[in-house]
């Protein structure tokens, strides 16, 4: 009975950690205007895979220099609402924009719009994409 009993413990520990190691969707494309309220610049990192571990985190992995970006008193489409509760008009938003280089392209106070902002990742980490940036002003 015990080993019936722990048998059982274990295929649920299993089951639980391959429930929270499941993949975030790729998001579909959204375009974000929004005024930047904080940047950092995030040099290239590499990271050693992870024997048995889900995902990408059991292989080596790159993840591209990119600023972090909060953005305040965003603009989304309409349609956006429904599919991304957590991008509303008139909030704030965090997103990630790659860059190679701390050149210092945005700054506090500028107001961007960022055209088909996507992300997504699994265990391995999370990455993003987008297909432009475009700084409507600088103040």
């Amino acid at each position: 009975m015990r080993i019936f009993v722990a048998a059982v413990c274990l295929i649920l520990v299993v089951l639980q950690s391959a429930a929270f190691s499941a993949p975030s969707p790729w998001m579909n494309p959204v375009t974000i205007e929004g005024t930047v309220v904080e940047v950092s610049w995030v040099p290239l990192k590499t990271a050693k895979g992870i024997p048995g571990m889900f995902g990408s985190a059991r292989q080596d992995r790159t993840f591209p220099a990119h600023y972090k970006v909060k953005l305040a008193n965003i603009i989304v489409p309409e349609t956006a609402h429904g599919q991304y509760p957590f991008y509303k008009n008139g909030a704030n938003a965090n997103v990630s924009l790659n860059h190679e280089e701390d050149d210092g392209y945005l700054k506090p106070g500028m107001r961007i719009k960022i055209t088909d902002y996507r992300r997504g990742g699994d265990e391995g980490g999370e990455w993003s994409y987008f297909k432009g940036v475009e700084i409507l002003s600088l103040d």
